[in-house]
């Protein structure tokens, strides 16, 4: 490591780098080990501002990481960014899987294989908002999901959802009733309900069809066993009415 130390040495004085020492945290297990790698984020050019870089996050890939992005003040003063918000990019296998800002959410943890993050994308406030355009610019978060193959497999489209996104199991995703395949898209029941789980399985209680709870005479009532890992699915009739 003494190259490293020698190269820290020189560069002792150097405003820029000064700064990215300052405010730069990383994950290794010794003063050394952060040492190394500032000094290589430095020589490498990958490191553009002062920053905090998180190698990764708990229960994920190491592979995965989510690093700082630059905003210029330029930038962060066109689209009122507030310094206080803490922008992302993510990395995989050393590169960057696309040139999107993210930043993390309440929920920011890995969970069989999928994080939920939040992805920011250039916006402008309705003039019922304000009038004023310089005003009307922001950065809107979409709800996103990535998987731990470094692919994103959910954007929300509008910047809040009318129903709630949740993991039920590994790729099986409910949103609202609708119980879909979040790589596929695939849509198992638009009247899923109540949900349990096994090792391998999901159920899923179908809403009866053609009561007061809705209209569709397209699906059959019972429970619905998804297989985690096929994606295959088989219906367990029931018979009667609630």
């Amino acid at each position: 490591m003494k190259q490293y130390t020698d190269f820290y040495k020189t560069m002792i004085g150097n405003t820029q780098f000064e700064e990215i020492l300052a405010n730069t945290t990383f994950g290794g297990s010794t003063a050394i080990d952060n040492l190394h790698k500032i000094c290589m984020e430095y020589v490498l050019g990958q490191t553009q501002s002062p920053k905090e870089v998180v190698y990764w996050k708990k229960g994920g890939p190491k592979n995965i990481e989510f690093r700082p992005a630059y905003l210029s003040e330029e930038y962060r003063k066109k689209w009122n960014v507030s310094k206080s918000l803490k922008y992302l990019e993510i990395w995989m296998d050393g590169r960057k899987i696309d040139n999107k800002l993210y930043r993390f959410g309440w929920n920011d943890e890995w969970s069989e294989g999928y994080i939920s993050i939040l992805q920011a994308r250039e916006a402008y406030y309705e003039s019922h908002i304000t009038k004023k355009i310089k005003e009307q610019r922001h950065l809107a978060e979409h709800k996103t999901i990535l998987n731990d193959q470094g692919k994103i497999v959910f954007v929300n489209e509008e910047n809040y959802l009318r129903d709630e996104l949740s993991q039920v199991k590994g790729f099986i995703w409910k949103r609202g009733k609708t119980v879909f395949n979040i790589e596929t898209n695939f849509i198992y029941t638009n009247f899923g309900d109540k949900f349990f789980t096994s090792d391998r399985y999901a159920f899923i209680e179908i809403a009866y069809a053609g009561n007061k709870y809705n209209n569709s005479e397209n699906e059959e009532n019972g429970v619905l066993q998804i297989d985690c890992v096929s994606g295959g699915s088989t219906l367990f009739v029931r018979s009667g009415r609630r």
